[in-house]
């Protein structure tokens, strides 16, 4: 469902002055990003989509069910409530991104890195402008990096958060920047929440979900011209999948399709400013999820649309269900965009010290 439609809601600053040539400038914007797992639904352990003008360093990790790593114990842990199952799985990516061409639009990169646990983390960053940048602003989302790497909040334990989250909430967000003379200054929040699995062999996270905390790194375009139009569309949807009670059956997934929004600029670019996943919204019990699939959109024609599943015969023990809100804004403006796309089939690999080993993916 669309919840609002205006035209130039983004119009943030408009200065005086004569306006000129820009030196040339460049961006890229994150279109369309989603993936899913070839065997199983999983964990998330790490999920990383980061393009340049070029290619996509991409890495996707769901625990050791993805990745055949073999764990140890702590001695004071029960290993039958710690179990890991090290067995290899390897996902489907796609993906597409604009590469921005200007010399009258000012387009600047930005990234903010942040701690990002359920009561969530916020952090606003100051750019400077290229000189001769003049008018109005907005910002997209140009790449992402999510991590189950980072210490519990409340200290050590059995568990060790590497592996991975049963996400229950997944947000992040790029604010409306504000621009004043040669700088801007834009706010970027971020929020995870991991939630129960009610598995006795996975007893070890649910003694710890709560203290979860994700390393989140979010990379954004600024986008400043004086012909700048912007319009902002955000869109909610919900979708529940029940569960036939036969996991080597169980019911089918069929992920949402992208909607059409009806659009009052002449849009060359379009992109995601936030997006909010809540994974069994009406649950009271803390239930997290297992992801099979997840991926979101925003195209210059107007198509939206974000979807995620969980089927997994053979694994699959329970329903799934999400709401998730998406804000889109799309962009009319003085920019040259060239729109890249890939596909690729990425084994899940890991360093000698366990990070992920991440992927270049060409259009």
């Amino acid at each position: 469902m669309e919840r609002s439609t205006t035209p130039a809601l983004l119009a943030l600053a408009v200065l005086t002055g004569c306006g000129g040539h820009l030196d040339p400038q460049s961006g890229v914007v994150l279109d369309a990003f989603g993936f899913g797992w070839n065997g199983f639904n999983h964990r998330l352990s790490h999920l990383q989509v980061e393009p340049d003008e070029d290619a996509a360093r991409v890495a996707i990790v769901g625990g050791t069910s993805t990745t055949s790593e073999r764990t140890d114990v702590a001695g004071t842990c029960d290993p039958e409530a710690c179990k890991e199952y090290p067995v290899p799985d390897s996902s489907a990516v796609e993906l597409s991104w604009s590469v921005l061409q200007s010399d009258t639009v000012a387009l600047v990169p930005f990234s903010v890195d942040l701690e990002a646990g359920a009561a969530g983390a916020e952090q606003t960053v100051t750019l400077t402008l290229p000189k001769g940048a003049k008018g109005q602003a907005t910002a997209l989302l140009s790449g992402l990096y999510w991590s189950s790497d980072h210490a519990l909040s409340g200290g050590e334990a059995c568990y060790v958060p590497r592996l991975g989250w049963h996400p229950r909430r997944l947000m992040l967000a790029i604010g409306e920047p504000t621009v004043d003379g040669e700088s801007a200054t834009v706010t970027v929040s971020a929020a995870f929440e991991a939630g129960n699995t009610f598995d006795p062999e996975r007893a070890c996270i649910d003694e710890v979900n709560e203290q979860a905390v994700a390393a989140m790194r979010i990379d954004g375009l600024l986008l400043v011209g004086k012909d700048l139009e912007v319009e902002e569309h955000v869109t909610d949807d919900a979708r529940s999948y029940p569960f036939s009670g036969d996991k080597f059956n169980p019911e089918e997934q069929v992920p949402a399709e992208p909607i059409a929004v009806s659009l009052g600029v002449d849009a060359v670019v379009a992109g995601t400013s936030s997006m909010d996943w809540r994974f069994y919204p009406e649950a009271t019990d803390g239930k997290g999820a297992y992801l099979r699939t997840i991926g979101f959109l925003a195209d210059p024609t107007g198509s939206v649309g974000a979807w995620a599943t969980n089927y997994s015969p053979g694994t699959q023990l329970e329903d799934f269900a999400y709401e998730v809100t998406l804000t889109s804004r799309f962009v009319a403006a003085d920019v040259q965009p060239e729109t890249l796309s890939a596909t690729a089939e990425l084994p899940t690999q890991l360093e000698m010290d366990g990070s992920p080993i991440v992927h270049l993916i060409e259009p």
